[in-house]
């Protein structure tokens, strides 16, 4: 069986960076493998609007779920 092949990888945040990487590399014909990282953000949405994205312009993706082990942490991204 033969993988299918992929251009690019793109850390897909669904901010307005990597979101115009993703509108500009499909526009060039490019398939980009997206990877969404849920680390228990403060901003969950980012990750239903980088899956958005990525199904509205048909390019794979996939979200990984990571535990930075921030529990109990003050730290701005997750409280």
């Amino acid at each position: 069986m033969q993988k299918s092949r992929c251009d690019a990888i793109l850390l897909l945040s669904g901010g307005i960076d990597s979101t115009t990487v993703l509108e500009q590399l499909t526009k060039q014909g490019k398939k980009v493998f997206c990877l969404i990282f849920d680390y228990k953000q403060s901003l969950h949405k980012e990750i239903a609007v980088a899956a958005s994205n990525a199904k509205r312009l048909k390019q794979p993706y996939k979200i990984v779920s990571i535990d930075l082990g921030f529990t109990g942490s003050k730290c701005s991204l997750i409280s």
